[in-house]
């Protein structure tokens, strides 16, 4: 079972955190450092995201990237900001959900670890720099690694809600000059944002299902 939630969450990492702009769309690469270019990147133009199951809020002028969404069931939503920080990497946030029947703490765990030990074509000096349960059940991993594509250590923040025997990640990808510039505040933001709607479908719990064919 651990295997399986690993390879699911490192499936969905390997895509959300690509860090790629649509096929085709053009994109200027700016360099934004002092402290008001940095609130540029966000300014006031705050959107939420609004599906029948979750909602998030989000910097206003990030676009969505179909394309990545067209690659798996898994990804509801995928936006990015157009305009890299000051690198070549594409801050970004996904939506994913699975049928998993983890916790939050399993999830996390499974994701980091294998990534740890095993070696992915994006992704390079991976290391788990923090982990936090909330009251709620939910989960807050956040992980440092080097995107290989781009050549930039990034920052992921990944937030994991079960519900039921699904589990919803909100992943946070940010180029870690940003992140440490003043982008952790709006991660933050955009995790407190983050909603499951009361009534999206739970299906059957992995320990009722446990309980039900006596595992």
């Amino acid at each position: 079972m651990k295997i399986l939630i690993g390879c699911i969450c490192v499936l969905m990492l390997c895509m959300s955190g690509c860090g790629s702009k649509v096929d085709g769309e053009k994109t200027s690469k700016v360099s934004r450092n002092t402290a008001s270019q940095i609130a540029e990147v966000f300014g006031n133009n705050i959107k939420t995201y609004q599906d029948k199951d979750f909602n998030f809020t989000y910097p206003g002028e990030w676009v969505q990237n179909s394309d990545l969404i067209n690659q798996s069931q898994s990804i509801k939503v995928s936006l990015f900001d157009p305009k890299p920080f000051g690198g070549s990497f594409y801050n970004n946030v996904q939506v994913a959900v699975a049928m998993l029947g983890a916790t939050a703490r399993e999830a996390a765990n499974a994701t980091s670890e294998l990534l740890a030990n095993d070696s992915q074509p994006e992704i390079g000096e991976y290391k788990k720099v923090s982990y936090e349960d909330e009251k709620d059940g939910t989960g807050v991993l956040i992980s440092e690694y080097h995107h290989i594509p781009s050549d930039e250590d990034v920052i992921l923040t990944e937030y994991f809600v079960p519900h039921g025997e699904y589990l919803y990640t909100l992943s946070i990808t940010f180029e870690k000059s940003l992140y440490d510039s003043g982008g952790s505040n709006m991660v933050q933001k955009m995790v407190e944002s983050f909603n499951v709607n009361p009534n999206a479908e739970k299906g059957q719990s992995f320990e009722d299902f446990k309980k039900e064919h006596n595992l």
